[in-house]
């Protein structure tokens, strides 16, 4: 069973501004959905947050309420605030779903005249596959919804698939597109090896690239053996701008 549920979040402008403020409240969905047997199936980050979750309905009240907790001890570490409103859930008939989606991917960038993928705080990249993260598993909506029909009823850009010139782009902002194709900060290791393969496709030398990361140049080399397939993922990312904006 789907539940659409809109939760009223009010929080200080440093939580808004905080990539990993809001990585970590991703994660925790994700941590806390196994052990709460539901299944989240998209969403959104705008003025609220918006969820479409697979499950029995005291299940997924259980497991709002249990992230709710925890976003707000992180947030109070961090000497900022969060208070919550009320959290609205409608039932969601299988047939419904695709509109569901859409509802929740639209909550980013309502009212603000940029197209879904100009924001990188709602499920819709991944359901078009121009993210791999590990706090989202877009196969719940496998034969549910088809992904390109969502993106074009909710208005989103259309994209050609053309090869990018890679050819000395800065090392800085392949970083950050390796990481937010991963949903991670570009502090974070797992984009490393993606990143080192971006690098020396551009034609950076791994001299500059070792810099760039603080380690050997050995140990480029040992991180450019891997992750060939997901160089893939990363390149719609260097074509089109509106998935160029990344934490």
């Amino acid at each position: 069973m789907m539940w659409r549920l809109s939760v009223e979040m009010f929080c200080s402008p440093g939580v808004l501004r905080s990539p990993s403020l809001r990585y970590q409240l991703l994660d925790r969905w994700s941590r806390l959905s196994d052990r709460y047997g539901v299944r989240l199936a998209a969403f959104g980050w705008g003025v609220e947050l918006r969820l479409l979750v697979e499950g029995s309905h005291e299940s997924v009240m259980r497991w709002t309420k249990a992230w709710k907790v925890g976003f707000s001890r992180s947030v109070r570490a961090r000497q900022e605030r969060v208070d919550w409103g009320a959290v609205r859930s409608f039932e969601v008939r299988e047939p419904d779903i695709p509109l569901a989606v859409g509802w929740a991917h639209r909550a980013p960038t309502e009212g603000e005249g940029i197209g879904v993928l100009a924001s990188p705080w709602s499920s819709h990249r991944d359901l078009l596959g121009f993210r791999r993260a590990l706090f989202f598993d877009a196969s719940v909506l496998e034969g549910r919804v088809n992904a390109w029909r969502v993106h074009e009823e909710i208005q989103g850009a259309e994209l050609s698939m053309v090869t990018p010139d890679l050819s000395r782009r800065p090392l800085a902002h392949l970083l950050r597109v390796a990481a937010a194709v991963l949903g991670v900060l570009p502090t974070n290791r797992r984009c490393f090896g993606l990143f080192v393969r971006l690098g020396r496709l551009a034609g950076w030398k791994v001299r500059e690239i070792a810099e760039a990361l603080i380690l050997t140049e050995r140990r480029v080399r040992q991180l450019a053996q891997g992750a060939p397939m997901a160089v893939g993922w990363v390149l719609p990312s260097l074509v089109h701008p509106c998935l160029s904006q990344v934490p």
